[in-house]
């Protein structure tokens, strides 16, 4: 039985509009955090279905970010902002670097580009701003949120009641998986103000060869961790686990690759390991190295303790690789089966990884090479260009 992540991992082939569409006469502006690389290629599929786009960026990079700004030939303006930088503590216990920005000139930019849709992201200042303008214009305003219900409470606090008004006033609101649907839902959105706009990672990214099983061997797994090396994403508990496991399966070995950077970076290189445990760090990679490391591992090991999506997860999909992920990212949740394309874990249940890793090792080297082929079957339709259409329906049927 195909479960229903996997189902709703291929909605985007069940809703999107093949017809052909002429470039529509709009004037479409964007307003977000700030432009990461992967939106990129969407909004260049964007580019070419409405007449002009405007993105207005309240930074060119978070500090937290390792990326450099990308814009491509799209009209990306940064904003006059006032950004607070805060640390919070989440429920789970990780610490966390967080950035509120207030783009202040919101309104008079607007007033200067004369829009007719503006599609806002997240539910704060700048959606505040962009609500109030379309109100008094003719403009029509989209609530594009990325989110998932382990990031967000919902109560019935000031907060939450400042997010029921402003998803009120938009004309519609997009959600870009299953938790942050239901998230919106609790918000009391109704179903016909919903629609999906799914993330897509950049496209240069994956490896996109054929699936090399030479490196494969019964007793070994190969795994590949990209991102950030904080308390976030859970690599440290995650390592402790591993090594217990090892422990335990002296026979069995674990090579796994550390693609990244971060303030916990000396843990792992100083770590004492057991010998069936091996750990390369390689520092940030550029998309030519990350794309050999997709090429040169089985699976990707993503512990997060919290994350609204988790792009590395479409990447080593696209890669051909299975998956080992956390339940706290909503890419796990969205595209995952378990022993299909991969496992999902409770990074807070250290049972819950020896079941995992169990779970591989049981499998034959066919097997193996089966269930990473079918990585790249779940993810074949999640395209920049599907993703665009998704949200020129959604503008389409706002601009009705």
């Amino acid at each position: 039985m195909i479960s229903p992540a996997y189902l709703f991992s291929q909605r985007s082939t069940l809703t999107s509009d093949p017809k052909h569409r002429d470039v529509a006469p709009l004037h479409l502006v964007y307003l977000v955090n700030f432009f990461a690389p992967d939106q990129v290629a969407i909004w260049e599929e964007l580019a070419r279905l409405v007449k002009q786009i405007t993105i207005l960026v309240s930074v060119d990079m978070e500090g937290n970010r390792d990326w450099k700004p990308e814009q491509s030939d799209l009209d990306v303006r940064r904003q006059r902002t006032w950004t607070i930088t805060r640390t919070i503590k989440h429920s789970t216990g990780y610490t966390d670097v967080n950035y509120v920005h207030l783009p202040l000139d919101t309104r008079s930019q607007l007033r200067k580009l004369k829009p007719d849709v503006v599609v806002s992201a997240e539910l704060g200042m700048r959606s505040l701003l962009a609500s109030r303008y379309c109100r008094r214009s003719k403009a029509k305003h989209i609530l594009a949120i990325s989110t998932s219900e382990h990031l967000d409470e919902v109560d019935g606090g000031l907060r939450t009641r400042f997010r029921r008004s402003l998803l009120r006033r938009s004309d519609l609101v997009t959600y870009h998986g299953p938790s942050c649907k239901r998230f919106l839902e609790k918000l009391d959105v109704p179903a016909k103000k919903l629609h999906p706009f799914d993330y897509a990672c950049d496209p240069n990214k994956p490896y996109r060869g054929d699936i090399d099983d030479s490196l494969s061997a019964i007793d070994t797994l190969r795994l590949l961790s990209v991102g950030q090396l904080v308390e976030r994403k859970g690599m440290v508990s995650a390592l402790e686990r591993l090594k217990v496991w090892a422990k335990r399966n002296p026979t069995r070995h674990l090579i796994w690759t550390i693609a990244g950077s971060g303030p916990l970076e000396q843990i792992f290189r100083q770590s004492e390991l057991p010998p069936n445990l091996s750990i390369k760090m390689t520092g940030h990679l550029d998309q030519g190295g990350l794309r050999d490391q997709y090429q040169s591992n089985e699976v990707l090991f993503f512990p997060t303790l919290a994350d609204e999506w988790g792009l590395v997860v479409d990447e080593a999909l696209f890669s051909g690789m299975g998956v080992m992920g956390s339940i706290y990212a909503q890419a796990i949740e969205t595209l995952i089966v378990d022993g299909t394309n991969g496992w999902s874990f409770d990074p807070l249940n250290p049972q819950s990884l020896d079941h995992m890793l169990d779970g591989w090792f049981n499998l034959n080297l066919q097997q193996r090479y089966s269930l990473r082929q079918r990585a790249r079957d779940t993810v074949v339709n999640r395209t920049p260009k599907t993703a665009a259409d998704q949200l020129m329906s959604a503008i389409e049927v706002v601009a009705d």
